[in-house]
């Protein structure tokens, strides 16, 4: 069983993300490709039973370089491969989010979603400097978005996450007690 997780990523958070996700559906015996969208060939996706996108939240959807790469999935033959969505984004009201749009995208080219998109939630920066410390409203908003971090424990939550979706993708139940299995000790995201 052969699994692609594909992301984007700007500052570096969807990608810690990507790699637990990744992590956790190696821990379950999943082979598994790490890749970034720019580098995803879209006639190779054929070759993976799972295909799990995910980027960042901009402007309450998906990023540009996520559009774009969503857009080129039209043509692929790619109904019926098990499928999943996760994005980063911020716990506000209106933040909106990038996963939904991107599971829709799957949903559409006949992917089945095999878990709920999921979101790694992001924490405002310690704004240690204020708004008025910069040139302008562009430099203030890249420093802040350079400063984000993710909350704490969502990179083990992406690893259990693919653990689980790679047992059921094994056909195994989930949780393995009973089988002589391990479970596994999930890593603890550090910064």
């Amino acid at each position: 069983m052969r699994a692609l997780v594909a992301y984007h990523t700007l500052y570096g958070n969807t990608e810690r993300i990507a790699r637990a996700l990744g992590a956790g559906l190696g821990t379950a015996g999943i082979e598994t490709v790490m890749a970034k969208v720019d580098d995803v060939v879209v006639g190779s996706l054929e070759r993976y039973d799972l295909v799990c996108i995910g980027g960042p939240t901009h402007y309450r959807t998906a990023s540009e370089a996520m559009q774009s790469f969503l857009d080129s999935l039209a043509g692929a033959s790619l109904s019926g491969k098990a499928a999943m969505a996760f994005d980063t984004r911020r716990d506000a009201p209106l933040a909106g989010g990038a996963a939904g749009h991107i599971e829709s995208v799957l949903r559409k080219c006949g992917m089945l979603i095999v878990r709920r998109a999921q979101s790694g939630i992001m924490l405002e920066p310690e704004l240690s400097r204020k708004k008025e410390d910069f040139i302008d409203k562009a430099e203030w908003k890249e420093w802040r978005h350079k400063n984000e971090r993710l909350q704490e424990g969502e990179e083990v939550e992406f690893e259990l996450t693919g653990f689980q979706v790679g047992r059921k993708l094994m056909g195994c139940s989930f949780p393995p007690w009973g089988t002589n299995m391990p479970i596994p000790v999930l890593s603890q995201g550090a910064d």
